[in-house]
Protein backbone atom coordinates (compact mmCIF):
# COMPACT_ATOMS: atom_id res chain seq x y z
CA UNK A 1 0.00 0.00 0.00
CA UNK A 2 1.00 3.41 -0.92
CA UNK A 3 0.87 4.63 2.43
CA UNK A 4 2.63 2.10 4.61
CA UNK A 5 5.55 3.20 1.73
CA UNK A 6 5.13 6.34 2.61
CA UNK A 7 5.38 6.21 6.53
CA UNK A 8 8.54 3.81 5.90
CA UNK A 9 10.01 6.77 4.08
CA UNK A 10 9.14 9.32 6.79
CA UNK A 11 10.26 7.05 9.63
CA UNK A 12 12.76 9.50 10.53
CA UNK A 13 11.16 12.59 10.60
CA UNK A 14 7.86 14.11 10.91
CA UNK A 15 4.88 13.28 8.69
CA UNK A 16 3.04 10.39 7.39
CA UNK A 17 0.10 9.18 5.53
CA UNK A 18 -3.40 7.57 6.25
CA UNK A 19 -5.78 5.77 4.26
CA UNK A 20 -9.65 6.95 4.79
CA UNK A 21 -12.12 5.29 2.03
CA UNK A 22 -14.90 7.92 1.45
CA UNK A 23 -17.55 8.11 -1.38
CA UNK A 24 -16.46 11.40 -2.82
CA UNK A 25 -20.26 11.77 -4.02
CA UNK A 26 -21.50 12.04 -0.50
CA UNK A 27 -20.79 15.38 0.72
CA UNK A 28 -21.26 13.87 4.43
CA UNK A 29 -19.11 10.95 3.57
CA UNK A 30 -16.41 13.93 2.47
CA UNK A 31 -16.85 15.78 6.03
CA UNK A 32 -16.03 12.41 7.64
CA UNK A 33 -12.65 12.21 5.65
CA UNK A 34 -11.82 15.20 6.96
CA UNK A 35 -12.60 14.86 10.24
CA UNK A 36 -11.12 11.28 10.45
CA UNK A 37 -7.80 13.07 8.75
CA UNK A 38 -7.66 15.90 11.77
CA UNK A 39 -8.12 13.21 14.22
CA UNK A 40 -5.66 11.16 13.41
CA UNK A 41 -2.83 13.74 12.07
CA UNK A 42 -3.80 17.15 13.24
CA UNK A 43 -3.74 19.98 10.17
CA UNK A 44 -4.03 18.49 7.10
CA UNK A 45 -0.88 20.24 4.93
CA UNK A 46 -0.82 18.17 1.93
CA UNK A 47 -4.10 16.69 0.06
CA UNK A 48 -3.85 14.45 -2.84
CA UNK A 49 -7.26 13.54 -4.49
CA UNK A 50 -6.94 10.82 -6.34
CA UNK A 51 -10.70 10.25 -6.71
CA UNK A 52 -13.21 11.24 -9.63
CA UNK A 53 -16.70 11.24 -9.45
CA UNK A 54 -18.24 10.93 -13.01
CA UNK A 55 -22.74 12.27 -12.14
CA UNK A 56 -23.57 11.00 -15.46
CA UNK A 57 -22.59 7.14 -14.50
CA UNK A 58 -23.73 5.44 -11.85
CA UNK A 59 -23.72 1.43 -11.27
CA UNK A 60 -27.17 -0.39 -11.90
CA UNK A 61 -28.81 -2.95 -10.33
CA UNK A 62 -28.33 -6.74 -12.49
CA UNK A 63 -24.74 -5.76 -13.95
CA UNK A 64 -22.66 -8.66 -13.29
Amino acid sequence: MVADEINEACKDSEGGAIVVPCNISDKTALQMLVDETRAQLGKIDILVCNAASNPFFWFHDGYT
